[in-house]
């Protein structure tokens, strides 16, 4: 695996804990490496689950998703059960690599709702931000950066976390890319 999200315990004691579950290793092993060196290799595609850890017996891994990568959840329901889970997708690369969209995912209807920013785009971790006097646990925003490497600028996108496929609400570009970053936080204040 890679990237874990939420976790949780159950009434019964069974620990869940969200998961982006790689088919091999080879995404640490073989695939940073050639990134390193200004190469693209591809390597297994991501893929969101769930670890499932009962108090009595074997332990099992719950595939519950396609491509997924940066699980995250609304602050207010960290360690416990939740609804939504938002990642990163790539749905038409199978390698699972470059990042393309941004994905909520419904745990309890199993249904996913997806932005694509399109091909040359490649979004990084987007952060659940709450509103102020919200009721849902997806009543908020979600806020991430982008590269547009075709044009060689970076931006800021803020959605709506409870209309994910309608786009961005909000975008601001810098005239000149930044870095990929890696993981963000939001400080509110």
């Amino acid at each position: 695996g890679f990237h874990y999200g939420n976790a949780w315990e159950e009434a019964d004691g069974t620990i869940r804990l969200d998961h982006c579950l790689a088919g091999d290793p080879g995404i640490l092993t073989e695939t940073l490496r050639y990134v390193m060196k200004g190469e693209f290799r591809p390597s297994a595609p991501l893929r969101y689950a769930q670890i499932v850890l009962p108090p009595k017996g074997d332990g099992r891994i719950e595939r519950r998703g396609e491509e997924a990568e940066f699980a995250k959840v609304a602050p207010a329901v960290v360690g416990r059960r939740h609804r939504y889970v938002y990642t990163l997708g790539a749905p038409d690369n199978p390698t699972g690599w470059h990042f393309r969209t941004v994905v909520k995912r419904d745990l309890e209807r199993g249904a996913t709702e997806r932005f694509d920013y399109g091909p040359g785009r490649i979004p990084e971790e987007h952060i659940f931000v709450p509103k102020p006097g919200g009721r849902g646990e997806d009543d908020g925003w979600l806020i991430g950066t982008v590269l547009d490497w075709k044009k060689g600028v970076s931006g800021l996108s803020v959605f709506d976390a409870q209309a994910v496929a309608a786009g961005p609400i909000a975008q601001a570009w810098l005239p000149y890319p930044l870095p990929l970053g890696f993981h963000g936080a939001f400080v509110g204040g």
